[in-house]
């Protein structure tokens, strides 16, 4: 194990300790803890320079390996931290006996760092990177500064009430200039204190590559507090407003650059390694935003304030959806603020450290620019329209220039499988900017519509599957946030948690769902079920259901109304998420229930979540079977039990076995949460097996859970998962007549209503849906994340697959065109 802890602020060098102290036994055998050499640079430490107790040293010249027998009450190797830190790093090689013995490294107050091995031989090192000369130099300027600007402000102030007749009248009046500083830092620290709820790990921060305990952090803002004071005094009684506004230009000027400073840091860890010419266009965006504000303001104080409020929102932002979602902030969830907002008052928003140091640095540089006061402008209404008017014009022609650039490119360099990628590279403002210019639709590269039509044609006449059968009845349950995690690398579950759903064998077929979304985004896994399109083919980051589906879009349902069945599809939450009151009709939905429609007692809510029981919405497809008429039913359940988030140590009956720590992170709720939706499917599936009626159901997980990282870390050692773990779910299809029996059957989600539909037998496909079963053949998996071929290759930069995919594209690009003459193909069965 290598740990880092980068960068201790100048209080090193006061008379601050390091303190290295073997902790309390954690297990009867954890007994010795040896430090083999403790360095700075290249340089031994010395021993008999350090305060030793409890420790022994070995008899040789150095007196290293120093080490204990056991642990003592009070043991302790001090010492102080030398200048030389300032230019070296501080190297601690140790071993311990077994492998779980640990020892506590401690610095300045309150900053500590646990020191334990987990490799084979249980030997390890760690390395601290004390502050460097430039950081104690910023932090040193600030104090000055704030010295120096407050000494201004309460000369000043205090002037002005000697020389006054009232002092207690001139200095309430004198202070009512300073209200807004005085609100800024209230509203400052408030914030401060509502995003540290929200951090799991509040030992230590890193401000100007320096730890900060959470009370540094407070210290620094008031530090820059009185600055701001003695800022705006020198601006109040300044007599050369020229000068002034010199300096305020440069302000103006450098505010994009501090404000994609900012932006980054709150979730970019690999930011300070971002090339130069990515920093300039991200802040050549920010700063053409900055002017037009002020074009429309006139205002420069009113800009540079609103740009930095758009960044810190921007990046801390990012940095909650990239814990939730595993991906930042991108144009199509703008379209789904609405639904966010529903979400976040259900969901734990959980942030990372990053998102408090860029808070708090956003926070002192509003305090100083909010400090500038500048001259007003008197201008014409005709001079301000047509200055307004020019300036638009260019931002336009910039806009519209730059976004066919885009789309001629077609997303060159932006990481259609993980946008982190792209946003770590070249920036939150210019990633996101690449991303909308891609959003518009545009036909694919050769697209030839008389071509479109004689393939479709050819797969219309194409003979697929046996048609002769008696149509059955299709139920399809999309389980809210359903993985599949028992028995997967070193996690131990006391049972499998679906044990009934993978026991299912005769007349059924076991494998797994690839979707394209992670800890949440179900409505695109419930768009690619419902229309076999996939994600690939839309812009990085699209919400079909909310962007792209009108009326007469193509989906399941269409195709199999048009062959005499009832469709039916139902949500236990609100109609509004994801506008399903208007997207179901659209795809061809004729009966739609929501919430309103089930039983709302009490007892029909999950008692901590408070989501509806799965066992309430398989009562609702009971019913609904009950009472159906002679034609055919096809049921869609998007069900809601599942759903994050989760409450940390929960006690049921199914056990995750592993060490979890003090939070378990809600990992033995959601097994247990899981283990209640199968009793409740076997329920349903011994109703069916009783039905008189040809019955198939198809049941998969939309994503895995938000949790998913905790039971990865579980699975493999450190976490070390891919895409491949993560972005797959249990599929398993289970029918009450004879069906062909599969097992290991892994398949996109595009895929599966295509694939479910031949299997049921009795019914017609669509020739869209025939196409995709033959893409299913060679490229079994297509999603945003991982696409393979059929001898289970990951496929990369594979011409023959560009080709059946921009053919593949064509097809759909024909569809979304909503021209009538595409049902034939996509909505009606064919021959």
């Amino acid at each position: 194990m290598q740990s880092f802890i980068k960068d201790f602020s100048f209080k090193a060098f006061t008379n601050e300790e390091i303190i290295i102290e073997q902790t309390s036994n954690i297990t009867k055998d954890s007994d010795n803890f040896k430090i083999y050499s403790i360095y700075i640079g290249d340089k031994l430490l010395n021993l008999d320079n350090m305060d030793i107790k409890g420790w022994e040293k070995s008899n040789t010249e150095t007196g290293y390996p120093i080490k204990t027998n056991g642990y003592s009450e009070g043991n302790h190797i001090k010492f102080k931290p030398p200048l030389k830190l300032l230019f070296d790093d501080l190297t601690v090689n140790f071993a311990t006996n077994p492998a779980y013995s640990q020892a506590v490294m401690t610095y300045l107050t309150d900053h500590t760092m646990t020191m334990y091995a987990n490799s084979s031989d249980n030997q390890s090192y760690v390395d601290i990177s004390y502050t460097g000369l430039v950081s104690v130099l910023i932090q040193t300027l600030i104090a000055i500064l704030a010295i120096g600007f407050f000494y201004i402000f309460l000369y000043s102030l205090i002037n002005k009430l000697i020389a006054s007749k009232n002092p207690i009248k001139k200095l309430a009046y004198g202070l009512k200039d300073y209200i807004i500083d005085f609100v800024i830092l209230a509203i400052s620290i408030f914030g401060m204190y509502k995003i540290k709820d929200h951090i799991s790990n509040t030992g230590t921060f890193t401000v100007f590559s320096t730890p900060y305990t959470f009370n540094d952090m407070i210290a620094l803002i008031l530090m820059v507090f009185l600055l701001s004071l003695g800022i705006r005094s020198v601006y109040k009684n300044r007599k050369d407003d020229k000068k002034y506004s010199i300096v305020n230009w440069i302000l103006f000027v450098i505010n994009p650059f501090v404000s994609f400073y900012i932006l980054e840091s709150a979730y970019n860890p690999e930011f300070m390694s971002m090339e130069i010419v990515y920093i300039l266009i991200n802040a050549l965006i920010l700063f053409l935003i900055q002017v037009l504000l002020y074009i429309v303001s006139r205002k420069k104080r009113l800009s540079m304030v609103l740009v930095l409020l758009i960044s810190i929102a921007f990046g801390i932002a990012n940095d909650a959806l990239f814990i939730l979602r595993d991906s930042p902030l991108i144009p199509a969830f703008l379209s789904s603020l609405g639904v966010a907002a529903d979400v976040a008052k259900e969901t734990t928003i959980a942030l990372n450290p990053m998102s408090l140091m860029a808070y708090l640095l956003a926070s002192m540089w509003l305090l100083i620019i909010i400090s500038i006061k500048e001259a007003k402008i008197n201008i014409s209404k005709l001079s301000y329209l047509k200055q307004f008017i020019a300036y638009s014009t260019v931002f336009a022609i910039i806009l519209v220039t730059s976004i066919n650039y885009f789309i001629k490119q077609n997303g060159v360099g932006v990481n259609l499988w993980r946008p982190s990628i792209t946003y770590y590279v070249e920036g939150s403002p210019y990633s996101f900017y690449r991303i909308f210019a891609n959003q518009i639709i545009t036909a694919p590269k050769g697209y030839d519509e008389k071509e479109v039509k004689n393939t479709l044609e050819e797969y219309y006449n194409k003979d697929i599957g046996e048609k002769d059968n008696k149509k059955p009845n299709i139920i399809i349950i999309q389980s809210e946030a359903l993985a599949d995690y028992y028995g997967k690398g070193n996690l131990e579950i006391s049972e499998n948690p679906i044990g009934f759903q993978r026991s299912l064998d005769e007349n059924a077929i076991q494998g797994n769902v690839y979707v394209s979304v992670l800890g949440g985004g179900t409505v695109n896994s419930e768009y690619e079920a419902l229309t076999s399109i996939p994600l690939t083919f839309f812009p990085l980051g699209a919400y079909p259901f909310q962007q792209y589906v009108k009326d007469g879009h193509t989906s399941v349902a269409r195709v199999l109304e048009d062959q005499g069945y009832e469709t039916f599809i139902t949500h236990p939450n609100k109609p509004t998420n994801y506008s399903r009151q208007e997207v179901w009709p659209n795809l061809g939905f004729k009966n739609i229930d929501f919430i309103d429609d089930y039983n709302n007692e009490s007892d029909s809510f999950m008692p901590l979540s408070g989501f509806m029981k799965d066992s309430v919405a398989y009562d609702m497809i009971i019913d609904k079977y009950e009472n159906k008429s002679e034609k055919p039913l096809f049921y869609y359940l998007v069900s809601m039990q599942n759903h994050g988030g989760y409450v940390s140590n929960y006690e049921g009956d199914v056990k995750v076995e592993n060490p979890t720590g003090i939070d378990d992170q809600g990992v033995n709720q959601y097994v247990n949460l899981v283990k209640e939706s199968d009793k409740d499917l076997e329920r349903l599936v011994e109703y069916f097996k009783n039905y008189d009626e040809p019955t198939i159901i198809a049941i998969f997980g939309d994503h895995q859970p938000q949790n998913y990282d905790a039971f990865m870390n579980l699975i493999k050692d450190g976490g070390d998962y891919t895409n491949a773990d993560v972005f797959d779910t249990p599929l398993t299809i289970w029918a009450n007549y004879d069906i062909e029996e599969e097992k290991d059957v892994n398949i996109s989600l595009n895929y599966l209503t295509p694939y479910l539909l031949e299997k049921a037998g009795g019914i017609k496909l669509s020739a869209y849906q025939k196409y995709m079963l033959d893409m299913k053949d060679d490229y079994p998996i297509i999603s945003t994340k991982q696409i393979y071929d059929k001898n289970g290759q990951e496929v990369n930069d594979d011409s023959e697959f560009e080709e059946r995919n921009n053919k593949l594209n064509s097809l759909i690009y024909y569809e979304m065109k909503q021209d009538t003459k595409s049902s034939k193909y996509f909505n009606e069965a064919s021959k």
